[in-house]
């Protein structure tokens, strides 16, 4: 009889122990990674990412402002909030602890959290438009430096990745 009971006691420990031990922390972890990307704007800091790639992108390539409006609805197809939302959620779980995440949640709650969370979508393009411009300032010296690499590692026999020229040495 005692043998059946600790038997039984043994079994409920070991069907119950994996409820008990690991999805409460799991979960709890999740929903503080969902609270802190919500409290970072969720898909309206997203959104904001989008646009300030899609600045950046017609920055670049004037050219491509007929094409902004196909290029979003793509974005949004392939890119719905409904999956990455889940994976912005599994990567602050990954990259940050409970405790951080709660602690983050609570900064961008507050009045300055709040102003950061408003301002950063137009600092990152702003960010990305004085790296663009030092850039494109310094194109001309970009390609030189290239060019004479490419020329030294064509002296040391090295392959360039140039693009072919149409020529061959046999002749033909």
């Amino acid at each position: 009889m005692m043998r059946n009971l600790a038997s039984a006691c043994l079994l409920v420990l070991c069907l119950a122990s994996p409820l008990l031990a690991e999805e409460p922390v799991v979960d709890s972890h999740r929903a503080a990674a969902e609270a802190c990307v919500q409290s970072l704007g969720g898909e309206e800091m997203f959104q904001g990412v989008m646009d300030a790639t899609m600045g950046i992108l017609l920055q670049q390539n004037p050219d491509l402002e007929p094409f902004m409006d196909v290029m979003t609805e793509f974005f949004a197809q392939i890119m719905p909030w409904s999956i990455v939302g889940e994976m912005y959620v599994d990567l602050y779980m990954e990259a940050f602890t409970e405790t951080e995440l709660v602690e983050m949640t609570a900064f961008m709650s507050s009045p300055t959290g709040m102003k950061y969370v408003a301002l950063v979508p137009g600092l990152m393009e702003e960010a990305g438009a004085i790296s663009n411009g030092l850039l494109m300032e310094h194109a001309e010296e970009l390609q030189q430096v290239i060019m004479t690499r490419a020329m030294e590692l064509e002296a040391q026999g090295a392959p360039t990745d140039e693009p072919a020229t149409g020529s061959t040495t046999d002749g033909k």
